[in-house]
């Protein structure tokens, strides 16, 4: 989390935020994504954008 951001309200936040994040440290997949219960919907919704992207997952 970043202390000078305000946290997101909105799972799509999340997902934007985060799927930069991994782009910022692994340009290109493949890529392993995982998360337990809610993290579980953040991580198959951040796997769904770089799908659709084109990258491996």
């Amino acid at each position: 989390m970043d202390a000078e951001q305000p946290p997101h309200d909105k799972v799509a936040g999340m997902v934007a935020y985060d799927t930069t994040a991994i782009r910022a440290a692994q340009p290109h997949g493949p890529y392993a994504l995982c998360g337990y219960s809610f993290g579980g919907l953040v991580a198959l919704a951040i796997a769904r954008q770089l799908s659709q992207e084109g990258e491996r997952l």
